[in-house]
């Protein structure tokens, strides 16, 4: 893939990703793919569906920023960052490290995410 075909990747996964369409993230992958989020993971597209599903259940004003770092073959790394809303209406905001290993159609087969800081804003906006 081309440095420009890598870069329309990664920005229409953020554009699916704050859109919370876990069907188009789930299309961006192959079917039997592999995610690990911080040790967690999650195989085939099914699971990363009802990962998603249940994830944005419980966040709310969700708000993703990724930026490409670097792209060797089929591998490529990204940093993102993003805030959301808890379920007690409390700002939080994490960022971390992304890595993916894509297949020769350009799927994502495998997705590495490691958070590497998280915070919480004490700002209660029902109290408003």
């Amino acid at each position: 893939m081309t440095l420009a075909a890598i870069k329309e990747l990664v920005k229409k996964d953020e554009w699916a990703w704050n859109r919370r369409d876990v069907i188009k993230i789930a299309l961006s992958c192959t079917h039997d793919t592999e995610w690990n989020i911080d040790g967690k993971q999650f195989l085939g597209r099914l699971e990363v569906i009802n990962f998603l599903t249940t994830k944005w259940l419980k966040q709310f004003d969700y708000k993703l920023k990724k930026e490409l770092l670097s792209c060797i073959n089929n591998r490529i790394s990204l940093e993102f960052e993003y805030e959301y809303r808890n379920e007690e209406m409390e700002w939080c905001k994490e960022a971390g490290l992304e890595q993916w290993t894509l297949n020769e159609a350009g799927l994502i087969s495998k997705r590495e995410i490691v958070t590497k800081a998280s915070s919480s804003k004490a700002f209660n906006t029902s109290m408003l």
